[in-house]
């Protein structure tokens, strides 16, 4: 088996991308098993699906042709706003690994802010955002519109007499049948398009599974999908995270093994 032991390895995507000061997430444990030369991770809360896709197009160039690329995908329905210029900077995921890279080519600017919650506006980053969202209300709207559950998207929409704010609404526009289907239709051409390996992976069931690793698709080959809050459930509160839907310890090792064992010829 051919060993890449001179490519990269690019890992990209929102909070399920983090790392850990322990080295016990998926990630760490990549970084640390990958036999090639450089490791680039760049992970952020609340991040939308553009704005992780715009990391991975901006840093095409920098990416050799044995290279490794991991993309995890959040919901289609999360939001992004401009931030001022002042407040554009460079980001780089985790400091305390001393084999990733911060020194040679990448492009990680953080150019905008991502919330996944109604009350995120009104904290203390909204001074940061461009005119006019640093100047008004996104959690009001005057209109009746319709309402609908962003986080499944099996349920139907429904029209109601009802205020929603102009988050809700932003939200609206990203969760339909056109934008899932302009996605799939993005995913399916990239992973055709370069010499190096993407794998595109999500926490979400929205995606086609021809093109993205779903939550599903995840599940049903490790066995299971294990969380935070589960970890917390079984341990009686003595472990893991009440209401968290992060990946738990246990599930963090599976899916590493996960990867690793799928793209052997990148890892130890």
């Amino acid at each position: 088996m051919v060993k890449y032991d001179k490519s990269d390895l690019w890992i990209l995507g929102d909070s399920f991308t983090e790392s850990n000061s322990d080295g016990n997430y998926w990630t760490d444990i990549l970084i640390k098993q990958f036999n090639g030369e450089n490791r680039y991770l760049n992970a952020g809360p609340g991040r939308d699906i553009q704005t992780t896709m715009d990391l991975f197009y901006k840093n095409i160039h920098n990416i050799s042709d044995t290279s490794l690329v991991l993309i995890f995908l959040p919901t289609v329905a999360r939001l992004r706003y401009p931030k001022k210029k002042e407040y554009f900077n460079e980001f780089l995921e985790a400091g305390w690994h001393k084999e990733l890279n911060d020194n040679t080519p990448h492009n990680f600017k953080e150019l905008f802010l991502h919330w996944p919650y109604e009350d995120y506006p009104n904290g203390n980053t909204k001074s940061e955002l461009d005119f006019p969202f640093d100047s008004i209300d996104l959690n009001k709207f005057d209109g009746t519109l319709i309402t609908y559950d962003y986080q499944n998207e099996k349920e139907k929409l429904s029209e109601v007499d009802e205020t929603i704010s102009r988050m809700d609404f932003a939200r609206l526009l990203n969760t339909n049948e056109a934008t899932l289907q302009n996605w799939n239709d993005i995913f399916y051409s990239l992973k055709r398009a370069f010499p190096f390996k993407v794998v595109f992976f999500s926490w979400t069931d929205e995606y086609d599974i021809e093109s993205v690793l779903t939550k599903k698709a995840i599940t049903n080959l490790i066995g299971y999908w294990h969380t935070q809050d589960d970890e917390y459930k079984d341990s009686n509160g003595s472990e893991g995270i009440q209401s968290d839907e992060h990946f738990s310890l246990k599930m963090h090792k599976v899916f590493a093994e996960l990867i690793m064992d799928m793209n052997k010829t990148y890892f130890k």
